[in-house]
């Protein structure tokens, strides 16, 4: 059976305007909670479907570092490559590695 979390995530992902709605019956705080949890690249939809006074409302409750990764994923035009981007690639560094002091 699937987890909440998976469920979550479906949600957001197939029908991020509903999701929407579903969180703005929700107090700021308690939705910033939850979009802080989901993957950006799931919330973010969510977020573009927000008016700009509730978005900033949300943001407000988030902690500023990803308050910035927000507000820059959703300053780039939906459909563009930059609104749909990693902020935080991973990064997998080869090469010698240096002894242990």
């Amino acid at each position: 059976m699937a987890s909440s979390e998976d469920l979550s995530y479906a949600f957001l992902e197939a029908h991020p305007s509903d999701a929407a709605r579903v969180l703005e019956r929700l107090a700021p705080v308690s939705a910033a909670a939850l979009l802080q949890s989901e993957p950006l690249s799931l919330a973010s939809p969510v977020l573009r479907c927000f008016a700009a006074e509730r978005r900033a409302k949300l943001l407000a409750n988030l902690p500023t570092a990803l308050t910035i990764t927000y507000e820059m994923l959703l300053g780039y035009p939906e459909g563009t490559v930059g609104a749909w981007m990693d902020p935080n690639p991973k990064a997998l560094l080869t090469g010698p590695t240096l002894p242990a002091s």
